[in-house]
């Protein structure tokens, strides 16, 4: 007997069946690595505006806290330009100022630098000085940030408008006395356990003669007491029968101290408010009276 063994092999209808189905195959893959592509480049595009924006405003905003007064825009009007006074003579003035898409930053009248990379450009920027009478300065600041599209894609197109506000904290005391005392709370913080102080506020001496401080005012928007103060390494009031009056206090009365002095041409630092609650989030003013009579305010910061 003769066995004869066939091998089926394709038709030319399964073969082109099977190349269509790959073909398909093929193109949704195509499509979807492409999408997914698209929508890569489109969340860096996003991402790439909104983190140079922030840091933007950071910048802008530190160094509005920790300037002593705004020299431009003046109070109640807009400028694309912000110039700051500064406590540091090296970086006095600073300045921000808008030029070809950029905003461009120049320190103690040093070299301008740009504030964002190639990848964006601003537009719309606006300084609005905010500030009230008898208050510390409050900048607004508006710009727009948009991605720079050369390549005409959509997953390239993103702009987003950025808004901020910010005031001083640290500056010259109101000088109703003449005393020739200098605040810088442009380092105040509150710490320790609970955060229950308030330190890091400098009082300078700028005048040729020694001064005395006779009492302090502290007034917080809180509802804590004050229980101590320290100026330097002395304690200067404290709750338990170190200066008057006794106990803890509220916000806006006045402590009567241990006469401390502050030699001419120096500075002394407030090391230690201490409070018997977190004052985390408050705002703060320190009123000094001054062994003449005179008053000396450093008015609403926020450590």
């Amino acid at each position: 007997m003769i066995n004869i063994n066939k091998t089926k092999g394709f038709t030319l209808i399964e073969l082109l069946l099977c190349i269509s189905l790959s073909s398909f195959i093929l193109i949704v893959i195509s499509i979807f690595l492409s999408t997914m592509l698209q929508s890569r480049t489109k969340n860096e595009t996003i991402a790439e505006v909104e983190q140079q924006g922030i840091q933007l405003t950071n910048i802008i905003n530190q160094s509005i806290r920790n300037s002593k007064s705004i020299n431009t825009p003046s109070q109640g009007t807009s400028s694309e330009t912000l110039s700051l006074e500064t406590f540091d003579l090296l970086t006095d003035p600073t300045v921000f100022s808008f030029s070809n898409g950029e905003i461009i930053m120049s320190e103690g009248g040093g070299n301008n630098i740009s504030l964002i990379n190639s990848r964006v450009e601003v537009s719309n920027l606006f300084f609005n000085n905010n500030s009230q009478d008898n208050t510390p300065g409050i900048i607004t600041t508006n710009f727009s940030l948009d991605y720079i599209n050369n390549n005409g894609g959509n997953e390239y197109t993103f702009g987003k408008d950025f808004f901020s506000s910010s005031s001083l904290r640290g500056g010259i005391a109101g000088n109703t006395g003449g005393g020739g005392l200098v605040f810088d709370a442009t380092g105040a913080n509150i710490g320790g356990r609970g955060n229950l102080n308030l330190s890091g506020v400098i009082i300078e001496n700028t005048s040729g003669t020694d001064i005395i401080i006779d009492k302090i005012t502290v007034v917080w928007t809180g509802g804590t007491l004050i229980k101590e103060i320290r100026a330097g390494n002395t304690r200067v009031w404290r709750d338990n029968n170190e200066g008057t009056p006794d106990g803890p206090q509220p916000s806006g009365t006045e402590l009567d101290i241990v006469d401390y002095t502050i030699s001419a041409l120096s500075s002394v630092e407030l090391t230690k408010i201490g409070f018997d609650g977190d004052i985390s989030g408050d705002t703060f003013s320190i009123i000094l009276t001054l062994s003449d009579g005179s008053t000396e305010v450093l008015g609403n910061f926020s450590p």
